[in-house]
């Protein structure tokens, strides 16, 4: 729909499970998830926020 943020939501993903101390297989899976989520709607993160909780992680 939207790819305006995509790269950085897969940065925010990987990063939050590489200093969650992830492995480096499990940091990309969380990078391409949050990106994939940010390409589903205008806006880049607009998906990534849940209304109640925040940012989904």
């Amino acid at each position: 729909m939207d790819t305006t943020g995509a790269g950085d939501a897969f940065n925010t993903g990987f990063i939050h499970a590489w200093l969650s101390g992830e492995n480096a297989q499990t940091c990309l899976a969380a990078g391409v998830t949050f990106g994939s989520l940010a390409l589903q709607a205008a806006g880049g993160t607009a998906i990534l926020r849940d209304p109640e909780q925040g940012l989904i992680t």
